[in-house]
Formats: structure tokens, C-alpha cells, sequence
């Protein structure tokens, strides 16, 4: 008779960002005033919380150390938001 192991592991929400990294490589993983972790990726919505303005992510960008997000509004324009200005954003 054949008896085959199961080997299980457990992956924390840590490992599944860490892995997605990897696979996304143009991402970075931001900490909602809720204490939530969000990856940012191409095509995520955003919204500035002060003016309500929604972007679109159009690349991360990491220079430096410091990680660096090029979004588009609706109308066209480009902005590029600095890792210090992240709290003024939120997911739409």
C-alpha cells in the first residue's frame, strides 16, 4: 500500500505579499490609516482624500529607497506622488 504525505504549510499574509511582489515587481505595499495592507499595483484606483480627485496607477516606481507612484485623472493629467504624500490617498 502507498501512504503519501501531505506536507502542509501555512502562509501569512506577509508570504502572499512577498510573493506577489516577486511576481508584480512594479508594486508597493502601503498601510491604510485602518491598519490594512494594500498592494498598489498598475490599474489601482485612487482618490485624494482632501480634493476627492480619482487617479488610476499607471507605475511604481522605487528610486533610491523611496517609492514613487505615477497615476492619471480622468482628464488626462499626470501626477507623480511621493512616498511622504501616500496618506493623502486612499483606495477608490
Amino acid at each position: 500500500m502507498n501512504k503519501s504525505i501531505t506536507i502542509m504549510n501555512i502562509l501569512t499574509k506577509k508570504d502572499i505579499l512577498n510573493m506577489l511582489k516577486a511576481v508584480l515587481r512594479e508594486d508597493v505595499s502601503i498601510t491604510t490609516p485602518d491598519k490594512k495592507d494594500v498592494l498598489i499595483v498598475p490599474g489601482y484606483k485612487i482618490e485624494h482624500i482632501k480634493s476627492g480627485l480619482l487617479y488610476t496607477v499607471k507605475q511604481v516606481d522605487k528610486k533610491n529607497g523611496k517609492f514613487y507612484i505615477t497615476a492619471k485623472s480622468g482628464d488626462g493629467n499626470v501626477i507623480v506622488i511621493d512616498q511622504k504624500e501616500f496618506k493623502q490617498y486612499r483606495g477608490a
